[in-house]
């Protein structure tokens, strides 16, 4: 795993509007069917884990865990972050490109 391409690509994402932070934008971006790739924070709560890999399931959405918490939400500009939506295409392929 190229982990600086993918904080990188994360980050890029960001900036460029196409990543949706958080669990209930997580939830809405699966319910719409917008979300394309599923980042999980790997310190995540049980709880968190069960709903949004449910939900991607249900969606057949792919969804990977990796980081903490304290590391995505540094990509993202936040403090704490267990999980983030890619809603377009080509930054979801580049970040997995990087797994």
């Amino acid at each position: 795993m190229d982990e600086n391409g993918m904080r990188g690509a994360v980050g890029l994402a960001m900036r460029a509007g196409f990543l949706k932070t958080g669990d209930f934008q997580v939830s809405e971006s699966l319910k719409a069917g917008k979300a394309l790739l599923v980042i999980l924070a790997g310190d995540a709560s049980d709880n968190t884990c069960k709903k949004i890999i449910n939900s991607c399931k249900a969606k057949n959405v792919p969804c990977i865990r990796v980081f903490s918490k304290e590391e995505l939400g540094r990509m993202t500009g936040k403090e704490y972050l267990s999980s983030a939506a890619v809603t377009d295409k080509g930054f979801a392929e580049l970040i997995k490109k990087h797994l």
